[in-house]
């Protein structure tokens, strides 16, 4: 062997021992230091999210957050109150007028074909028989019906 091979494997047993001894680990150390200042960051969002929790359980067992909530969640009154419901605008209007709300057509599509008129039901006698218990069933259905609307 030339002098010069053995110094240039010198040289490389030399960058090995480096690589093995000196990067590696400093890479591996860096990578951990990363993960820990994130382990870290995650630590205080979730004691933050705990404290938080921890304050909402103490206002959840107090009897006035439970009554609070029975109200506004669920309608509930003391015994000898009344609720009653503000409404909206459009909501409002049509409801003390006692009509459904009015759709508006779109802007560019024609109406819409009517679907046909239903058949009544065997031994329902036609329109014209019915008399006026019929048209005091319909203004009641009609009736139920708003008030349905009123609550959607």
């Amino acid at each position: 062997m030339t002098r010069r091979t053995v110094v240039l494997l010198v040289a490389a047993g030399a960058t090995l021992a480096l690589l093995v001894l000196v990067v590696f680990p400093t890479r591996s150390y860096l990578r951990e230091r990363t993960n820990m200042n994130s382990a870290a960051h995650q630590l205080q969002t979730l004691n933050t999210q705990n404290r938080q929790l921890t304050d909402q359980i103490g206002r959840l067992n107090s009897d006035a957050e439970i009554e609070r909530l029975a109200r506004k969640d669920y309608g509930l009154v003391k015994p000898g109150e009344q609720a009653y419901a503000i409404l909206p605008g459009d909501l409002a209007r049509n409801a003390a007028a006692n009509k459904p709300p009015a759709a508006k057509p779109p802007a560019s599509k024609p109406p819409a074909a009517k679907p046909p008129a239903a058949k009544p039901a065997a031994g329902t006698p036609p329109a014209s028989q019915r008399g006026q218990a019929g048209a005091a069933h319909q203004s009641l259905l009609g009736r139920f019906l708003d008030q349905l609307a009123f609550w959607r």
